[in-house]
């Protein structure tokens, strides 16, 4: 601020004030958007150019605005006048008569006075007048914008005006020229004569155009714009639009937003972009859609047309004749005239009628729906239709198609003529006429269904208790309740719900499909019957086959020939009385046999398969094992495979054939073959006759009487008794089991000979022979032949007889008692063996075998001690072997200088 002299006030790069008071002063606001106080007619303001947005306010008359400041503002109540510069200036009027002078830019004028005066002149840039009261736009001023809340108004000139109310009701008067009108309230008038341009209205509300404007455009919140009687174009916005052009040929653009259009002129033109809402045209004349424009609905009731495009459109007829043509597209045709005609052709989609009348489908049009109360009919084609009817009492036609049916609520008739058609009445007592091919009939109630022979395989899903009415082949019970199904004469299907269901089939080959609690009943004569169970089930009487599916685990049959199936499952499948079929498919499958002409079926790679038999029974290809139950004297025999074949508690002849066989005889007098492979044979109880045949088999003695019958060179064979036992010819090897104290005698061939827990006497015969005493204190004779004879456990009396014998010991049962030798014999050749006992002690060296061997003398007998550490401190001389009747041996290093001993594994 300056004062009475004449001052130069220079401001920084901020937004300055800058008043000189009295004095011709000089400002220089520099850059930032200045305010200049100027209050002298010699006051300077200085400003270059591009230096903000800069204000001189100012009480003097005809104040010009200096090069680079773009606003003036006239203060106080004087009558005085402003001027601007070539910028874009806004010059603000005070409160007395001003004389506002723009020139070159666009100005921009805020007046508070009517008798305010704007100057411009042609050509010097768009103006715009702010009022705040009644004004009417001086010559080559373009724009006038109402301010404040009062109800004011604004009249134009010749140029192309843009008039923009106020809050409150205006009367907006153009003239001539485009001009363009922005309205904010209802109560806005537009007024336009004829012949003075073309004029546009931008309104933020619903609007109506006023005689003579031509144009209208929605912004805001605006929704609804309607036309008059010019050739009007209507533009829409962002919202759910309604555009009605009115008479003459109107252009309306809907924009985004689900649009409607109302056309009475075949001219108009409609315009909507690619995915900018669902539109549909009202016309109450006939018309065409246009590009990306969904719907069309005729109005009035005149005889009027509609065409569709490539969308899926809707087309909706009126009270009048129409033909409608939808095009491409899934269209719907909504009718209500029984003469509206619907074209479609080939190829043109999948299209549906909506009719509130009797109506026949066209060609080319796939479905049909009756719509309203009343008793209308309707009728398809030749295509496969989708035929609904309303809550009327309808009569529903199908024609050639395979063609689907809802009768809806009322009591309908419903016809399907030719093809594999599905008819559901609805909820009242519906007839129902599948005609020819393999019909679906659905039913929720006491429906009629008719069917004429040679018409196909006909299903009915029934939601109630329901009988096959004559010619229908099939029953599907749907829900959750607990009904029944009952077939006809026919070969009948079956297929129960969730709940639990009673099924009779009748007459004829009957098939159910069922689940847990199911019944199904048939009484004898009625065919062949089958079940097919996701749970393990038993046949009720009369009904001959069963397959298991998904779950299900057993099958039991009754007492005719069955057929029982199994599945992937371990099956156990029974056959009870009867002649039954047995099949398990995949899995480790049991089979019950009762009757000598039940049939057992599995297939190659099908699992482990067991039988088990109350009847003799031979087993058939791909069975692996047989199990003979009850008491009764019955016989079993395997196939080519490894079977496992057990008795029961009678006497059985059990026969293994090839492979390698187990077979256990049970608790009976048995005989068991082998037959050919290396096969274990169990006699059990009773006295048994076993015969392995060709093969290294096994045999187990349980019994004195028990038999083991075995050829020359038949294999390898040994036996294990839990008796005592003498080997047959032929026999090899000889086990005894058990603790008890048995005998094992061998024969002359070269035996094994093991003993049991038990004090056992074992004999080798002739042959050369290796016993092994094990547990107890044994007894053992080598007899003829080179043996080796190891006591095992216990103190036991160790006869080598003829031969070069080895007498052996084992670090595991050396020192568990001292063994006698009995008949020790150098000229023979025998030895000592005990390497085993010296393993990981001796090494080699014939001074170190002293540290751990020591052989004495006591009397006329030998013995043999043993240190298992040798000079160490831990153990000392524990006496393993009594050598009686002989002397003379030195010691170790004699005996084994000798041969008489054998200290290490060779």
């Amino acid at each position: 601020t300056g004062n009475a002299l004449a001052n130069i006030l220079t401001g920084t790069d901020g937004n300055n004030t800058l008043n000189g008071m009295a004095g011709a002063d000089t400002m220089i606001g520099g850059i930032g958007d200045d305010l200049y106080v100027v209050d002298n007619v010699g006051d300077l303001v200085v400003e270059n150019d591009n230096e903000g947005i800069d204000t001189v306010q100012t009480a003097l008359n005809g104040y010009t605005l200096a090069a680079h400041v773009e606003n003036l503002q006239l203060t106080g109540s004087s009558n005085i006048d402003g001027n601007g510069n070539d910028l874009d200036n806004t010059l603000t009027g005070n409160s007395g008569r001003n004389t506002l002078t723009g020139g070159l830019g666009n100005d921009y004028y805020i007046i508070q006075n009517s008798t305010d005066v704007v100057v411009e002149n042609a050509d010097e840039g768009i103006d715009t007048i702010q009022s705040t009261i009644t004004y009417t736009l001086s010559d080559h001023v373009e724009n006038l914008v109402l301010a404040g809340a009062t109800a004011i108004n604004g009249t134009g000139n010749a140029l192309d005006n843009t008039l923009t109310g106020n809050s409150a009701r205006n009367t907006l008067s153009g003239g001539l020229g485009n001009d363009v009108y922005i309205v904010q309230t209802a109560t806005d008038v537009v007024i336009e004569n004829v012949d003075e341009g073309i004029d546009t209205v931008l309104a933020e509300l619903d609007w109506t155009l006023h005689s003579n404007v031509e144009n209208l455009i929605l912004t805001g919140a605006a929704v609804s714009g309607t036309g008059n009687t010019l050739d009007n174009i209507l533009i829409g916005n962002e919202h759910n639009n309604t555009l009605n052009g009115m008479a003459g040929a109107d252009t309306m653009f809907g924009g985004l937003g689900d649009d409607v259009y109302i056309i009475d002129n075949a001219d108009d033109l409609v315009y909507e972009n690619e995915s900018s809402g669902i539109d549909i045209v009202q016309a109450s004349v006939s018309y065409a859609l246009s590009d990306h424009v969904e719907n069309i609905t005729l109005t009035g009731t005149a005889n009027i047309d509609a065409t569709g495009n490539e969308l899926d459109n809707t087309l909706t007829g009126n009270s009048g004749l129409n033909t409608l043509y939808g095009g491409l597209g899934n269209d719907v045709y909504v009718v209500n005239n029984t003469d509206d005609v619907v074209v479609e052709y080939e190829d043109e989609g999948i299209d549906a009628v909506l009719s509130s009348v009797t109506y026949t489908l066209s060609d080319h049009v796939e479905n049909i729906t009756l719509t309203g109360t009343s008793g209308i009919h309707a009728t398809g084609n030749e295509l496969n239709n989708i035929i609904i009817g309303n809550s009327g009492a309808n009569t529903l036609i199908g024609g050639a198609g395979e063609d689907t049916f809802d009768g809806g609520a009322g009591v309908d008739r419903i016809y399907g003529g030719e093809g594999n058609d599905t008819l559901y009445g609805g909820s009242s007592t519906d007839t129902l006429v599948g005609g020819a091919g393999d019909d679906v009939y659905i039913l929720d109630g006491v429906d009629v269904i008719i069917e004429n022979a040679d018409e196909g395989t006909d299903t009915v899903y029934s939601s109630v208790t329901y009988t096959l009415a004559a010619n229908l082949e099939i029953l599907v019970l749907t829900g959750e309740t607990a009904i029944n199904g009952t077939g006809n004469a026919l070969d009948n299907i079956f297929i129960g719900n969730s709940a639990i269901n009673t099924l009779s089939g009748g007459a004829g080959n009957d098939v159910y499909y069922v689940s847990t609690g199911d019944v199904v009943s048939e009484s004898s004569g009625n065919g062949i019957d089958t079940v097919y169970a996701d749970v393990s089930w038993t046949l009720h009487n009369n009904v001959e086959n069963l397959f298991l599916m998904g779950a299900a685990v057993s099958g039991t049959g009754n007492a005719v020939d069955n057929i029982l199936t199994g599945n992937d499952l371990d099956n156990t499948l029974n056959g009870l009385a009867g002649a039954d079929t047995l099949i398990g498919g995949l899995g480790d499958d049991v089979y019950i046999v009762d009757n000598i002409g039940d049939v057992v079926v599995e297939s190659e790679d099908e699992g482990i398969d067991t039988i088990q038999s109350s009847v003799s029974y031979t087993l058939g290809d791909h069975i692996e094992n047989l199990n003979l139950t009850g008491s009764s004297a019955i016989n079993a025999t395997g196939n080519a495979l490894d079977n496992i074949i057990a008795g029961n508690t009678g006497a059985n002849i059990l026969i293994g054939g090839d492979g390698n066989d187990i077979l256990d005889g049970g608790s009976g007098n048995d005989t068991l073959d082998g037959g050919a492979g290396n096969d274990f044979l169990n006699g059990g109880a009773g006295s048994d006759t076993m015969i392995g045949g060709t093969g290294d088999d096994i045999y187990v003695a349980n019994a004195a009487g028990d038999i083991v019958i075995e050829n020359a060179d038949e294999g390898i064979d040994t036996v294990y008794s839990s008796v005592t036992y003498t080997l047959g010819d032929h026999l090899e090897h000889l086990t005894l089991t058990g603790t008890s104290n048995i005998h094992g005698t061998g024969n002359a061939y070269d035996n094994t000979l093991i003993g049991n827990t038990g004090a056992n006497t074992l004999s080798g015969g002739d042959g050369n022979d290796y016993i092994y005493g094990d547990a107890g204190n044994d007894v053992i004779f080598g007899g003829f032949g080179d043996d080796i004879i190891f006591g095992g456990a216990g103190t036991d009396n160790l006869y080598g007889g003829a031969g070069a014998d080895i007498f052996g010991f084992e670090a595991a049962t050396a020192y568990s008692g001292v063994d006698v030798i009995k008949d020790f014999s150098i000229s023979d050749g025998d030895r000592i063996d005990i390497s085993d006992v010296l393993d990981g002690l001796y090494s080699g060296n014939m001074d170190n075998l002293l540290s751990f061997v020591q052989v004495s003398q006591s009397g006329s007998n030998t013995h043999i001690s043993i240190d298992r550490d040798g000079t160490g401190s831990l153990h000392g001389w524990t006496q393993i072997a009594n050598i009686e009747g002989v002397t003379g041996l030195g010691n170790a290093n004699d005996m084994l200088a000798a041969g008489l001993l054998v200290v290490a594994n060779s």
